[in-house]
């Protein structure tokens, strides 16, 4: 059309030609231009419309891409082809009742009786989630145990096993706490949690926490917990008690007079076991071998006892050991020293005279001296007899040391004399005379 007509007509409809003076096409018939065209000369191609005249809009393809001019078909070859909510080949068609998602492809979840989800979304709300589904899509159960674990009583370094099941939508995994803290595998123990079906919707998990060799360290408290994204649960709480022997028996010692000693112990460890007997043994602290083990008659995790007969300001070693059905414990042990007493007599007493007014005397300390010697006292006076109950004259020492000088004696005079020592606990026996 055109001068010379030299401008080609433009896609008329149904291959008609266009006006040869203004290149229009022929508006007598359904269309005016071709299938995939528009405009006033039918040059133009549809965008976002297709058919005759690009009077059809596109559907609702997939990524807001625009289809086929020619057949409004949505493009194919990457994740979808419609957009979420619409289906057919030109995405025109809204997902049926029960189906959300690009190309309807996703079914919806389980809303509340009489309802479906969003086409779009797949969103069941409001009203919501039919019971016992939760979240947005209504395709979840929280997780919730079915089987608790339970208590356990085994023997030291024997195997403990506790056991819990769980189940939910989507299936739980399990966590295990001993005392509140997460274990782990590892170091004699092991977790092992397994699917097993499922109940109606539901996914069943079952799992097994298993202690290789239990140990003083494993008694406590174990719970299970099963967890989904949709929600957790934890067990009812197992308790695991390790037998073994007694152990950390803390001894105490005291002196209760010059030859006995006050015994006390408490068992810091029972072994979950019931204590049946207790006993004791000593020996002076200088000395190796020890005494033979005495039953005190006491079957509790306290105990006192007292030993008898010792010698005084003597230092001793004592042990205690107890025992329940799976045997004794390593002995406890303190150690404690008995007062003082009094001491016995000095030995050895030995009188010299110096001058004629002063006396030299010498002893030898006492064979039982039964404490520190603080000090001797020597007693003497004009007599013949060493029966008399106490001497005219005495002379004290401060210290330990064995010999004195008596002076301002009367001249040519018999004096009789004798000596003791004394402790913290008092004068003790005098010596010979």
């Amino acid at each position: 059309y055109g001068p010379d007509c030299g401008t080609q007509c433009g896609q008329c409809f149904g291959g008609l030609t266009c006006d040869r003076f203004d290149g229009t096409c022929p508006t007598d018939g359904a269309f005016v231009c071709a299938t995939g065209y528009h405009g006033d000369n039918c040059h133009q191609e549809c965008v976002r419309s297709y058919g005759p005249d690009c009077a059809t809009p596109c559907g609702h393809c997939y990524g807001g891409q625009t289809c086929d001019r020619f057949h409004g078909t949505c493009r194919t070859g990457g994740d979808h082809v419609c957009a979420a909510g619409y289906q057919s080949a030109n995405c025109d068609q809204e997902c049926n009742d029960g189906n959300y998602g690009p190309d309807c492809l996703e079914t919806c979840g389980n809303c509340v009786s009489g309802t479906v989800c969003n086409k779009t979304t797949g969103s069941c709300g409001p009203p919501g989630c039919a019971d016992p589904w939760v979240g947005d899509l209504c395709k979840m159960i929280p997780a919730t145990i079915t089987s608790h674990p339970s208590d356990s009583t085994v023997v030291v370094e024997n195997e403990a096993t506790f056991s819990c099941g769980g189940r939910g939508v989507r299936r739980p995994n399990v966590r295990w706490y001993h005392d509140n803290v997460l274990i782990t595998s590892g170091d004699g123990v092991s977790i092992n949690t397994v699917g097993g079906g499922a109940v109606g919707d539901q996914r069943i998990v079952s799992s097994t926490l298993t202690i290789t060799s239990a140990g003083r360290h494993d008694n406590g408290k174990y719970v299970c917990v099963a967890h989904n994204p949709a929600g957790n649960e934890t067990s009812q709480v197992a308790t695991l008690e390790v037998q073994e022997r007694p152990d950390e028996v803390t001894v105490n010692v005291t002196a209760s007079s010059s030859t006995t000693l006050h015994v006390t112990w408490a068992v810091g460890v029972s072994g979950n076991l019931d204590v049946i007997d207790s006993e004791v043994r000593y020996k002076q602290s200088d000395v190796i071998g020890w005494g033979a083990w005495s039953s005190t008659e006491q079957s509790d995790t306290t105990g006192e006892v007292s030993i008898h007969d010792l010698r005084p300001a003597v230092t001793y070693d004592v042990q205690v050991r107890v025992n329940n059905s799976l045997g004794w414990s390593e002995p406890g042990q303190a150690t404690g020293t008995t007062k003082d007493a009094p001491p016995g007599p000095p030995r050895n007493l030995q009188a010299e005279p110096e001058s004629h007014s002063s006396v030299s005397l010498t002893w030898d300390p006492p064979a039982e001296s039964n404490g520190e010697i603080r000090g001797y006292s020597v007693q003497y006076g004009e007599s013949e007899s060493c029966e008399e109950p106490e001497f005219s004259d005495e002379v004290n020492t401060t210290d330990g040391s064995t010999s004195a000088v008596v002076g301002d004696l009367d001249p040519y005079t018999n004096y009789t004399f004798r000596v003791r020592g004394a402790t913290s606990a008092g004068w003790g026996d005098f010596s010979n005379c």
